[in-house]
């Protein structure tokens, strides 16, 4: 079975996976809308289809990040454009300023042409939008970590 952190990535097949009436999904900004304005609906359509075919509804999770040192979750184009916001020390992940007026536009594009492509899809039982913290879930303190965490320690004889 297909957990958080047991398999995550993976697809099973349908054969694999247990009998439930709803399949749950997650899946970065990155993968949703690799190019600016070109959304992967295939991505989304493809799950409809299989799930359909089971009986299961989906239930969607988008998000914006992952942890510091898994790399950039938010598409690179948009990063290119100048949001504001940070890269973590190690360099790997960029995180976006939540209050940046082209970020949030950006998101709301987003949103906005999922919700015109799934309106009223009735195999669509939910998307959870996840657009702060890690894996969406509004845990910041992760990145947090490596900048509270430095410590100078003097040793004086």
């Amino acid at each position: 079975m297909e957990t958080f952190h047991d398999g995550w990535g993976t697809d099973l097949t349908l054969e694999q996976y247990p009998a439930s009436g709803i399949g749950y999904y997650r899946y970065y900004w990155s993968e949703l809308e690799p190019s600016e304005g070109e959304y992967n609906f295939a991505l989304i359509d493809r799950l409809l289809e299989n799930n359909t075919k089971q009986s299961r509804r989906v239930a969607l999770r988008f998000m914006a990040l992952d942890e510091p040192s898994s790399g950039t979750k938010i598409p690179q184009w948009l990063i290119d454009k100048g949001i504001a916001g940070q890269w973590v020390e190690n360099g790997k992940t960029f995180v976006a300023d939540l209050d940046d007026p082209t970020y949030l536009s950006y998101v709301e594009k987003l949103l906005r042409a999922f919700g015109q492509r799934y309106d009223d899809d009735l195999r669509l039982a939910q998307i959870d939008i996840g657009m702060v913290g890690s894996w969406g879930s509004g845990i910041t303190v992760t990145f947090l970590i490596s900048s509270l965490c430095t410590v100078d320690i003097q040793i004086s004889s």
